[in-house]
């Protein structure tokens, strides 16, 4: 296996684990980091609302839902108390991500990870990259996709989510201090800050990074403030964002 060095020159064969909210650019950054050499595994590269894929693996995405919906929870309804895992689903955890960890480097993504981290941080202690996006442009974002699969979505609760998610985030951050990015920047820094993550991360290609980004497929845009509530979480976001 090839050997990664990060920014201290040290090799480092933690996994990388993407983490944000849904429709926050999550995708974007592990494509990014695909590109400039993160081992995936198989993941989806298509998907009705997202054209380059949501790179997920689908097993992963199977156990989460799984877990969530065993403690009563989903995708769009977070759990009220940490998911506590069982050796079974650590197995399952970690039968999911054999093909990429056959690899070095390797990561993964699924929004829903953050509402499952301790499993993940109990199985590999993963090295974290984040990214968030404002909140009117998930909201938007959400919305558009819910209609379109034919179950509308209150704003509010879209609100309440992207505030459950973040606050995740935010905390995440907090106890491990990783790199988070803005996904709704202006395309050339955005291309040029995941260059300098890729790069700090030990990727072995990470003036490859920008090759996935298609500022083309950034459809909704937010310029209003910050919504009331939710100012506090923001603001700890774009304190931290590199």
């Amino acid at each position: 296996m090839p050997e990664t060095a990060g920014k201290h020159g040290i090799r480092d064969d933690r996994p990388v684990l993407v983490v944000g909210m849904h429709r926050s650019g999550t995708s974007c950054l592990a494509g990014c980091l695909e590109a400039a050499g993160l081992h995936l595994g198989e993941v989806n590269t298509q998907a009705p609302h997202n054209q380059r894929g949501n790179r997920e693996n689908l097993a992963v995405m199977q156990l989460h839902d799984a877990l969530l919906e065993r403690h009563d929870a989903a995708w769009d309804r977070p759990p009220a108390s940490p998911v506590a895992w069982t050796e079974a689903d650590l197995a399952a955890l970690t039968d999911a991500t054999a093909t990429a960890a056959a690899h070095t480097p390797w990561g993964g993504k699924d929004p829903r990870s953050l509402m499952l981290i301790e499993g993940w941080l109990s199985r590999f202690s993963p090295r974290f990259v984040g990214t968030y996006r404002h909140p009117e442009a998930v909201i938007a974002s959400l919305c558009t996709r819910a209609k379109a699969w034919g179950q509308p979505m209150d704003p509010d609760a879209a609100l309440d989510l992207w505030a459950a998610y973040n606050r995740a985030l935010c905390d995440l951050r907090r106890r491990h201090d990783f790199p988070i990015v803005r996904y709704d920047i202006d395309g050339g820094l955005y291309v040029e800050k995941v260059t300098a993550i890729a790069r700090d991360l030990g990727l072995p290609r990470p003036e490859a990074a920008g090759r996935f980004f298609d500022r083309a497929l950034k459809h909704q845009a937010a310029s209003r403030p910050v919504p009331a509530g939710v100012e506090d979480i923001w603001q700890e976001l774009e304190r931290h964002a590199v």
